[in-house]
C-alpha cells in the first residue's frame, strides 16, 4: 500500500502525535531518492515551534553523491548508513551498484559529525566471510573506536528473486562477526533482537 503525502500532511501527523515523538527517521526503499522532499520536510520541522525539538534522521544505502550530501547534511541530525559488502565485485552482484560512493558517503557523513551508525548486512556465504569481516574491521579503523555498528542478519522477509534461495543468517553467525569486531577493538556493536 502506498499513500501520497506532502510536507504539510506529515507535519499535521507529527503535531497530533508530538507527545509521543522524540524524532523522525525517513527510510525506504532508498529515502534519498526523494532528496528535495526530505530537505523540505526537515526544514519545515526545524522551523515549526511545536516540532523543532524533534530529531531528523535519514536511513540510507549511502549512494548519494557529494552535492546531495552538501544539501542534506545541514538539515539532518543523523544518518544511519548501510554497507552491503566491501568487495566491489560482491557489492555489485548484490546491488547492481558500485560501492565507492557508499564508502565515500560514510566518510563524508562522519566528517560532518552526523554518522549515527554504520549498518552491515550479514549474508551467509557472501558477506560473512573472513575477507569481508576483515575489510569491515579495517574500514572501521578509519573512524573513532566508539563508532556504532549494527549487524543486520539476512532474512527472507521482503526478499524476492534468487535471494529467496539464500540461507538465513543465524544468531551464531552474527555472534561470530561481533566477536571478530570486538577483538579488533570495536565494542559498540548492536545485534538483532529477533531472528525470524
Amino acid at each position: 500500500m502506498t499513500k501520497r503525502m506532502g510536507v504539510d500532511d506529515i507535519l499535521e501527523i507529527a503535531r497530533k502525535n508530538r507527545a509521543f515523538l522524540s524524532g523522525i527517521t525517513v527510510s525506504g526503499g532508498e529515502a534519498t531518492l526523494q532528496l528535495k522532499f526530505i530537505i523540505a520536510l526537515f526544514e519545515a520541522i526545524k522551523a515549526d515551534p511545536d516540532l523543532r525539538h524533534l530529531t531528523c534522521f535519514v536511513d540510507t544505502n549511502g549512494h548519494l553523491g557529494p552535492k546531495g550530501w552538501a544539501r542534506l547534511l545541514p538539515v539532518t541530525d543523523g544518518v544511519m548508513l548501510d554497507i552491503k559488502a566491501f568487495d566491489p565485485g560482491l557489492h555489485f552482484r548484490l546491488t547492481a551498484q558500485d560501492n565507492s560512493k557508499v564508502l565515500a558517503s560514510a566518510h563524508t557523513v562522519y566528517a560532518a559529525g552526523k554518522l549515527s551508525e554504520l549498518r552491515f548486512l550479514a549474508i551467509p556465504g557472501k558477506t560473512d566471510t573472513a575477507n569481508e569481516i576483515n575489510r569491515l574491521a579495517q574500514f572501521l579503523k578509519s573512524f573513532d573506536a566508539g563508532i556504532r555498528v549494527r549487524l543486520n542478519a539476512f532474512q527472507h522477509h521482503g526478499v524476492r528473486g534468487q535471494a529467496l534461495d539464500w540461507p538465513k543468517m543465524e544468531k551464531a553467525g552474527i555472534e561470530h562477526i561481533m566477536a571478530e569486531l570486538n577483538a579488533a577493538g570495536f565494542n559498540n556493536v548492536i545485534t538483532p533482537a529477533l531472528y525470524l
